[in-house]
Formats: C-alpha cells, sequence, structure tokens
C-alpha cells in the first residue's frame, strides 16, 4: 500500500489556506514547481505565498519520492473537487491501478525497431493528470530498465490548462528525483481534434548528450501533421466502432462518443518513421 499521507497533507494545505481559493493554491503551486524546472506557464502566485509554495512544493518532492510514478496530484485535484473545490473544467482522472492496466495492454511487448537511431514514438491526446504516461513510463523502467526512457519521445495533450501544467510537473519531477533520462518530452494545451495550429506548447525538453532523431521544434509542420494523422486514426477508430450514423442529428452525438473514446484512450506507441534531413538542429526554438 502506497504511504498516502505526504499527498493529504498538500490538500489539507490547500484547503486551510484560508485566503485563497484551494484551486488557486494547486494552480500557483504546480506553476512553483515548473518554474523550478525552468518552465514558465504564465501563472504569477502572489508573494505572500513564498513561504506557503517552499512548504507545498517540499510536501510535493517527499510525496514523489514516496510514489514514483504513481498520480499524486491527481489525487490531489480529485479530493479537493470532491470537497467542492472544483475550480475550470469538471475532471475525472484515471485510477493509477487502471492506468497502469492500460499502459501494459498499448506498451509494445516486441515492437519491431529497424531504426534503433531513431526516437520511439508515444501520444497520450487526452492527458488530464499524467497517469496513464506515468504508467507507461514505470512500465518501460520495470521490463526494459532505466535507459530504456532515452529511446522513447512522449507526447501530451489536455484541454485544460491546469491539466497540462499538471502532467508536465508530474513527469518531470518523476524524472528528476528518480535520476531519470526521457529521450523527449512535449506537452500541448488544446484539443486534440481540433487544428494542431491551434496548439499551445506548455513545454518541450530534450536530452541533451543523446540526440537519436534530429529534433524538430514543438510546432514544426511536420510535428504537427503527424499529430493530425493521430487524432484521425483515433476519430476513424471511433466511427468505425460506433457504426455509420447517417442523419445530421445523429452527427453531435458521433461527436461526444468519438471525444469521449479519445479521452478513454490508452497512449499508443509506435516506431517513427519520418527522417527529413531538413529538420532544425535540437533546441533551435
Amino acid at each position: 500500500m502506497s504511504d498516502k499521507r505526504a499527498t493529504q497533507r498538500i490538500v489539507d494545505a490547500c484547503v486551510g489556506m484560508g485566503r485563497y481559493q484551494p484551486h488557486e493554491l494547486l494552480t500557483w503551486m504546480v506553476a512553483d514547481v515548473l518554474a523550478g524546472f525552468g518552465v514558465r506557464c504564465g501563472e504569477t502566485p502572489p508573494a505572500d505565498l513564498r513561504a506557503w509554495l517552499l512548504d507545498a512544493s517540499g510536501e510535493y518532492a517527499r510525496a514523489v519520492a514516496a510514489r514514483p510514478f504513481e498520480d499524486v496530484l491527481g489525487e490531489v485535484y480529485q479530493s479537493l473537487a470532491s470537497r467542492g473545490h472544483r475550480g475550470g473544467l469538471g475532471q475525472f482522472f484515471t485510477p493509477s491501478p487502471v492506468a497502469e492496466f492500460m499502459a501494459r495492454l498499448a506498451t509494445p511487448t516486441d515492437l519491431r525497431d529497424p531504426h534503433p537511431d531513431r526516437f520511439l514514438r508515444m501520444c497520450e491526446p487526452a492527458c488530464g493528470s499524467g497517469a496513464l504516461i506515468l504508467a507507461f513510463m514505470r512500465g518501460v523502467v520495470e521490463s526494459k530498465g532505466a535507459a530504456a526512457l532515452r529511446r522513447w519521445s512522449i507526447t501530451a495533450i489536455d484541454l485544460d490548462h491546469l491539466c497540462a501544467n499538471v502532467c508536465a510537473t508530474q513527469l518531470l519531477a518523476n524524472l528528476c528525483l528518480g535520476r531519470l533520462d526521457l529521450g523527449e518530452l512535449v506537452v500541448y494545451r488544446g484539443n486534440a481534434l481540433g487544428a494542431p495550429e491551434n496548439l499551445e506548447v506548455v513545454m518541450h525538453a530534450t536530452t541533451r548528450d543523446q540526440t537519436p532523431d534530429v529534433v524538430l521544434p514543438a510546432l514544426h509542420p511536420s510535428r504537427l501533421h503527424a499529430l493530425r494523422q493521430a487524432a484521425a486514426s483515433v476519430a476513424k477508430e471511433t466511427d468505425e466502432g460506433c457504426g455509420a450514423r447517417g442523419t445530421a442529428a445523429q452527427e453531435p452525438m458521433q461527436a461526444k462518443e468519438r471525444a469521449r473514446t479519445v479521452g478513454s484512450a490508452a497512449p499508443t506507441a509506435t516506431v517513427d518513421q519520418s527522417k527529413d534531413e531538413s529538420q532544425i538542429d535540437l533546441f533551435a526554438e
């Protein structure tokens, strides 16, 4: 059984600060942790929260150290929401056991790798707090060893700004505290089923001393084209699974079904087959 005391202390700290709403405090705590990793997300905590943020960030670090690859901040968010402190969009995050099961189903055990000089790529189009990606990373480390993460490029997308920031925070915190190297991490805020050109980059990081690809900027047309193809593939599979709907009155229901399927889809893993010699050098953006 995981020790969840540190997680509960984060919840208590958010609820116990009377001057601000708990969801505001969670937003600022996430922004503070991201700032420590050099990621600026546009949220500026009030100056009088400096001491509180230091304590809350410390509690989060202890929670991650005690429970690596678990959805700590997702649990905090859900606990605050259950107390009536939900801010912004309503969310329900995948429980860790379910996330681990889905990650095992989605992780290839014998992935053909004809190009060992290129990244293996995984995309989560509705990442939420990052539970599925954390479970995926745990599975890679446990089955292939920590060094195997260096071969992977992971893309995460979520429509909700806080969720995208939480996902980035959790992935970076686990990589840092676990002293793990991931080949590439890209996190976007936006609609995975919408126009890729409208995606906002939350963060883009790569391992400096090992680059199996020439790494593209996060908003490079080739990368956005790949995201568009992935979203179209999910939409097609959903339409085929739900059956043809021929009337205009049924189209809104079809769109909702597609969105639910994308939101519940396990992450997908593929071997990158593209190589453009005109690609931009690492950290060019």
